[in-house]
């Protein structure tokens, strides 16, 4: 992308330099194409967010099938200790629950291996430690050993916020480009 708008900025450049109106169009063009194409971008974003809810859902409930099978730590155990340690979470739903026996049974390695503990990743703030998460599949919580919300929720929210941003970005940019290509039409018809 930056090599992109690199050659439209020293197209518009050398056009405007030159007085060459060949390449004043080329630049007009390249920057309305580009102003189509984050337009396009913005609509998908507001569109289709519920299908991307819908992704992460599906995708996280098959790393979680996968979680602490030594096979796949790659592929699922460590992005999921990453999500529950950077976005304050635990379990996909139903916070520590969803480790134990009696859960939708989502983390069906973890469950046959472990299933009265959750992972280490789990334990909230300075309690961090090797085996921090022993039995807390199936204790009250609430003590503040370990984060009670589900990751669902938090990855689902994290999106939103963002994805509401960067639309809201793309419009003020493609509002702000549309209104130099406004310009640009005025300038040269006089």
């Amino acid at each position: 992308m930056g090599l992109v708008v690199t050659v439209v900025g020293f197209t518009g450049y050398i056009g405007a330099t030159n007085e060459s109106t060949s390449l004043l169009m080329a630049f007009f063009v390249s920057v309305l194409m580009l102003v189509l194409l984050q337009t396009g971008l913005a609509i998908t974003i507001f569109v289709f967010q519920e299908e991307l809810e819908e992704q992460i859902t599906y995708s996280a409930r098959d790393k979680f099938r996968l979680y602490g099978n030594p096979n796949a730590s790659r592929i699922a155990t460590d992005p999921i200790d990453f999500v529950q340690k950077e976005l304050r979470c635990c379990g996909l739903s139903n916070g520590p629950f969803d480790w134990s026996d009696e859960s939708d049974r989502f983390a069906n390695y973890w469950i046959r291996t472990r299933s009265e503990d959750v992972p280490d990743s789990c334990c909230a703030g300075l309690k961090v430690s090797s085996n921090c998460g022993k039995g807390m599949a199936v204790r009250d919580p609430k003590k503040g050993a370990v984060y009670t919300k589900g990751c669902q929720t938090v990855l689902i929210d994290f999106f939103r916020g963002n994805f509401n941003v960067m639309g809201a970005l793309t419009i003020v940019l493609v509002g702000v480009q549309l209104a130099g290509l406004c310009l640009y039409i005025v300038i040269t018809d006089h």
